[in-house]
């Protein structure tokens, strides 16, 4: 059996289709559009959901494309998804 086999690792490309069904379902899906402008912010949640959104969607263009995904691919666009978390909870609007 060969080292490059491990069943328990997926390939960068189905792991960057898991990370972006995640962000989707974790914080794209949850935010309250409705309340997005309403109070004070710490930041402007929408621009940051917008940001979010606009990220995920040119990956999964990529992916769809086969373009190659790398480690620091994942990597970058789990980062901005867990500061964009953090900012649109602090806001309220997640």
């Amino acid at each position: 059996m060969s080292s490059n086999s491990n069943p328990r690792k997926p390939s960068t490309y189905v792991a960057m289709n898991e990370l972006i069904s995640q962000i989707r379902a974790e914080v794209i899906d949850q935010v309250n559009y409705q309340i997005i402008c309403v109070d004070d912010c710490y930041g402007c949640p929408k621009k940051i959901i917008e940001y979010l959104i606009m990220t995920v969607e040119s990956w999964e263009d990529k992916v769809t494309r086969g373009e190659r995904v790398q480690l620091g691919d994942l990597n970058k666009l789990s980062k901005i998804a867990i500061k964009s978390q953090a900012a649109l909870k602090k806001n309220g609007v997640l």
